[in-house]
Parts: C-alpha cells; sequence; structure tokens
C-alpha cells in the first residue's frame, strides 16, 4: 500500500517468508521507483553514487582496482614494466603498454582514459606507468629510459634524484648502475664488428730488413704499420676538400673587377663571411651557400641567355605554345631539351677538354696495340690479317695504311682564340654540379624510393671500394658510408660526420663531470652514449615529438637575382673568341689539366686488381 510520502515494499525473505517494508521518502524510494518504472541504467546508476552507498561503491572499486595492479605486476604476467635491459628500453612502445594495461586491469585504463577528451595514448601509458611504479618498485621500465635520457642530456644527479623522489625517474645511482648492462651490450657489439672485419684486415705486409731486439728497429716497424696499415681519420672531410679546391680554383681576391669571376659577384652581393680558401673551414656554412647561389646563378643567366630573355621577369622568345594544354610526357620532354642545350652550349664546350679525350684515345688505341703482342712469336700479329711485324712502329703504319685506322697526332693549338672567359664560367658549372650531384647522392643514398641518386652513390662505393682505393683507403671508405640521424630521404651524412658528432658530444659530458672525471667515467660515457641515443629518439619517436632545427630558412633569391644580373651586364654567358679575364690570362678547363699519361697507368692498374681481388 502506498502513500504520499512512503510505500511499503513486499519482498522474500531468506526462508521464502514474505515479508515488507516501509520505505520513507527520500533517495532510497527515487531508486525502487526508478527500478519499477524501467528507467535508465545511468539514472539508476547516479541515484545509487549520489546515495550512501557511494562510500561502499568506492571501496569496492578500489578493491578490485588493487587486484587489477597486483596481477598485472605479479611476475608471472611478466609485465613490459619489468623489461628493463638495453633492448627493451631502445625499443619502447607505448601503445603495447596500453594493451597490456587495458587487458589486465581495465577498470583502472577505463577512468584514465575517460579523463581526456581525446584518445591520447602517450599520456595513458605515462600515467599507468607512474601509478604501477608506486604499487610494485620493479616495474620501472619508462623511469629507466627517463634517467637515461635525463643523463643523455646532461641532467645533473640532484635534478635526476629530484625527479626521482616526484615519482618520474629512477634515482642517479640506479641509472649509473643500469649503465653497466649498456656497457655489455655495446663491447659485444664491438667485438663483433671487429670479427666480422677480421677478414678484410688480414693481409700478407713488406718484409722489413729490421731487427726485432734493437728498440730503434722495432720503433721503425710500428711506425711503417702505422703509416701503411692502419686506418687513419682524414684531418679535413672530403666536401670540405672538394669546396677547397673549387676556391683555390676559381677565386682570387685580386679579380674583384672581372665581372663573373666568384670575387666579383661575392662584392656584388656583400658576402663578407666569403674570403677564399683559407677560410672554409672556419666559415664552412657561408662558403658552401655562397657556391651553391653561384651555381644557381649562372645556370639561370644559362637559361635566360639560351631562351632569349632580357631579364628573369621576361617572357622568352622560343618557348612551347599552349604548354599548359600540351600532356605531361610533352612538358618533360620540352625541359630536358631545353637542359641538353644549355648543357651543351653553355658547359660542355666544343674545345675545353679536346686534348684530354684525344689522348685518352691515343692511349686506349696504344693499349690495344700493346695487347696484340704474341710473346711466344715475339712479334706483334695484326688483329685484321694476322700478319706479323717486329716493331710496334711497323705495325702502326700497317694499320694505319692497310686497314685505315686513325691514329691520333695532336694539333698543337695555341689557345689564342679560346674564350678563357667562357671557359671558366663552363669548368666552374662543371665542378659546380659534380659538388652538388655528389652531395645529393650522399643525401639520397639510402635507396627510398629507388631515387636515381642511388644507384649513383652505389656505384660509385663499388669502384672505390673494389677497384680505385688502396686496400687501407678502400677499409676507411667502406666506414664512411652514410647514416640517417633525422629520418626520411635527403638527410643522409657520412659516418665521419656522425663520429664527430658523438665525439663532440662525449667532450661536453665528460667537461660537465669537471675533477671528477676518470678513465672509467670516460669509458663509460663512451660505451653508453649511442644506446641512450636510441632510447632516446625511440621516446621522440613513439611521444610524436616534433623535431626542431630539420629544417632551415629558404635562401633570399634577391642574391641570384643580382648575381644574375651581372652575369648578364658582363656578357658572361657569350662566347667571344680571344676574351679572357686579366687576373686568369691562361685559365683552361680543370680537367684538361689531368695527367691523362699517368692517370691511364693508374685505371689500368686498378683494373688489373679488380680482376682478380673480386673473384
Amino acid at each position: 500500500m502506498m502513500g504520499a510520502t512512503m510505500f511499503a515494499v513486499v519482498f522474500r525473505g531468506k526462508k521464502e517468508s514474505v515479508k515488507s517494508k516501509v520505505i520513507t521518502a527520500g533517495v532510497y524510494q527515487d531508486i525502487i521507483r526508478g527500478m519499477t518504472r524501467g528507467e535508465s541504467h545511468q539514472r539508476i546508476s547516479q541515484l545509487l553514487y549520489n546515495s550512501s552507498f557511494k562510500v561502499n561503491i568506492l571501496n569496492s572499486v578500489l578493491k578490485d582496482l588493487k587486484k587489477e595492479l597486483s596481477k598485472l605486476s605479479s611476475t608471472k604476467t611478466g609485465s613490459c614494466l619489468r623489461r628493463t635491459s638495453s633492448d627493451d628500453l631502445a625499443t619502447v612502445n607505448f601503445e603495447t603498454w596500453n594493451l597490456e594495461f587495458q587487458l589486465f586491469s581495465p577498470v583502472l585504463f577505463k577512468i584514465i582514459s575517460g579523463v581526456f577528451d581525446d584518445q591520447k595514448s602517450v599520456a595513458v601509458a605515462v600515467i599507468s606507468a607512474i601509478i604501477q611504479k608506486q604499487k610494485n618498485m620493479h616495474m620501472c621500465a619508462f623511469h629507466h629510459a627517463v634517467s637515461q635520457v635525463l643523463d643523455n642530456g646532461g641532467a645533473t644527479d640532484e635534478c635526476i634524484n629530484l625527479l626521482n623522489k616526484l615519482g618520474l625517474c629512477v634515482s642517479s645511482s640506479a641509472a649509473a648502475k643500469k649503465k653497466t648492462d649498456f656497457i655489455a651490450r655495446q663491447t659485444d657489439h664491438i667485438q663483433k664488428l671487429v670479427i666480422s672485419e677480421k677478414i678484410a684486415l688480414e693481409q700478407n705486409t713488406d718484409l722489413l730488413d729490421k731487427s726485432e731486439n734493437k728498440n730503434e728497429d722495432m720503433i721503425s716497424i710500428l711506425e711503417y704499420i702505422h703509416r701503411n696499415y692502419i686506418p687513419h681519420t682524414a684531418e679535413e672531410h672530403p666536401s670540405v676538400i672538394r669546396k677547397k679546391i673549387l676556391y683555390q680554383q676559381f677565386y682570387k681576391a685580386s679579380s674583384t673587377t672581372d665581372c663573373g669571376t666568384l670575387s666579383q659577384l661575392r662584392n656584388s652581393v656583400h658576402r663578407v663571411d666569403v674570403q677564399g680558401s683559407d677560410r672554409v673551414i672556419d666559415s664552412y656554412r657561408a662558403h658552401s651557400a655562397f657556391i651553391d647561389d653561384c651555381l644557381d646563378a649562372f645556370i639561370v643567366g644559362a637559361c635566360i641567355h639560351h631562351l632569349g630573355m632580357e631579364d628573369i621577369g621576361s617572357e622568352p622568345k622560343s618557348n612551347q605554345v599552349l604548354f599548359e594544354a600540351v600532356s605531361s610526357e610533352d612538358k618533360v620532354q620540352f625541359i630536358a631539351n631545353i637542359a641538353s642545350e644549355i648543357q651543351r652550349k653553355y658547359i660542355n664546350l666544343k674545345n675545353d677538354l679536346h686534348t684530354l679525350e684525344h689522348t685518352s684515345e691515343e692511349l686506349d688505341m696504344q693499349e690495344q696495340i700493346k695487347d696484340m703482342f704474341d710473346a711466344g712469336e715475339g712479334k706483334y700479329p695484326c688483329v685484321e690479317c694476322r700478319r706479323p711485324y717486329k716493331t710496334r712502329g711497323h705495325l702502326n703504319n700497317h694499320l694505319v695504311r692497310e686497314h685505315e685506322w686513325q691514329l691520333y697526332q695532336q694539333n698543337q693549338d695555341a689557345g689564342e682564340n679560346l674564350d678563357r672567359v667562357a671557359l671558366y664560367r663552363a669548368s666552374f658549372m662543371k665542378c659546380a654540379l659534380l659538388l652538388r650531384d655528389t652531395s645529393d647522392a650522399y643525401q639520397l643514398g639510402d635507396g627510398i624510393g629507388h631515387h636515381t641518386k642511388y644507384q649513383l652513390w652505389l656505384f660509385r662505393f663499388l669502384a672505390n671500394f673494389h677497384c680505385l682505393l688502396s686496400p687501407r683507403e678502400a677499409y676507411e671508405y667502406k666506414w664512411n658510408c652514410t647514416t640517417n640521424l633525422k629520418g626520411g630521404a635527403g638527410h643522409n651524412i657520412p659516418n665521419d660526420n656522425l663520429v664527430e658528432i658523438l665525439v663532440h658530444r662525449l667532450k661536453a659530458k665528460l667537461q660537465s663531470q669537471g675533477s671528477n672525471v676518470t678513465y672509467e667515467s670516460a669509458r663509460k660515457s663512451a660505451l653508453t652514449l649511442q644506446i641512450q641515443d636510441e632510447i632516446r629518439e625511440n621516446l621522440i619517436e613513439k611521444s610524436g615529438l616534433k623535431k626542431y632545427g630539420t629544417t632551415r630558412p629558404a635562401r633570399a633569391n634577391i642574391d641570384i637575382v643580382l648575381m644574375v644580373n651581372e652575369l648578364s651586364a658582363g656578357n658572361v654567358l657569350s662566347y667571344i673568341p680571344g676574351r679572357k679575364y686579366d687576373n686568369f690570362k691562361s685559365f683552361c678547363d680543370m680537367f684538361s689539366r689531368v695527367n691523362v699519361v699517368n692517370l691511364h697507368k693508374w685505371l689500368n692498374k686498378q683494373k688489373e686488381r679488380l680482376s682478380y681481388e673480386t673473384i
């Protein structure tokens, strides 16, 4: 029976006896009324939570949470947070943590993840890791990773210990003990590398007329081995050497009045930090950027001159009709034809390498004639008619007279009619393009996307390693392959650059130790630095942190425009026979200065090496 302020509830007791209870007005009456009327579960749950059952409900939930966390932290479960080896710390995965957390502790996972509006898996994983560390001290994989990152970044022991008290990392002493595992892993890695390269290093050394019983002779033996068979790091990086060569050949401070020279262009755009080959190392980036800008200016100027344009903003006199309407293939072909014409007309001049080419052809032909010699007969049988000759001179005359072979005879051209200004321009563009192409080949030499630069880099690597370099230089070159610190295409750097970066960071780390630095502390820092880097890079990747400093602001094009105007005003892109610079009066192409005879002998020797070393 129900009244206005109360009603009775009839129910069965434990002994199936019918009982009744009067419910007064209040929250309990609202709960029963909602259940009898079939109201939503959310409404009834809210009424229960706001009642005196709230404390009991919370205690029940808390009890379940403790059971879940105890099960998760059990050694039988084998949680990810218990794995603190160097390999595990370097491969931390927040998504794996969340899956494990959701599987073994669904209630707490829902509570934590429900706090955030968006699904932030990293935040959920970090909060759960901190909670589990407070529950069980062995669930500390995240805290060990954070400690190593802090140590890698130069944090002091006081800072690490403070964050340890806040529950965010392990103590500095625990982090130092963990480095022992890192040292063991790195030592094993180094040992494997040494063993794998042992065969490559095994070779017979020369015989020395020295006595091992004399100190001075023993020192001479060691010096000889160190000088000829131990790999050395070059004092200057190859990219620095290439740029120094460009400045040595094309830059003179006295040539500021010669329009189109690097020195004159440098003054026209006020590049005061560019001062020639002696300052390439001190101001490497400025000198490198200036070479790139000059090359771009020469290319743009050549394009303007070839297309008959007055300036950069004018319309070309020769262009493709309805360029936008043609197919992509036709557009590419049209642009490729223009590029080919520019290369032929402004870079590969007709008279710049004629001596080198003809001399090389003559040497190749003489080598072919030399191979005709029959050691058994002691004569030179003609490859065309097999007629034998005692001397190579008679065979040469026979080949020219009877078989119309064209044996080259060098034309002694004084070169008075050459345009030395055009030779300067073409030689610089050729060298700068090769330098840029080499740089691109290294930066893109990772095989991603099957870029053609990768094929070029791989060809150069194989040619240098198997044929062109000595055994010691080949070993150095092998370990000078590229690495990628930033990820993505176009960010490769040579490995010796990486070594320089690591050495610089190691020195900074040792300097922070002050007077406490010892051999053991230096050794520990050196062997743990790369593993700490792996842990840091992995956390950066998994947390989605944006890397800073990977891109640089675009170069201002105003300098290139100014240099193009200077080139156009001085008719540098034209070919005027007999013209020359006052400071480069006898300039000739860099490649024409090669001693072809010595180069030919050296190449034949390397090809002979290749024939038996690659078997």
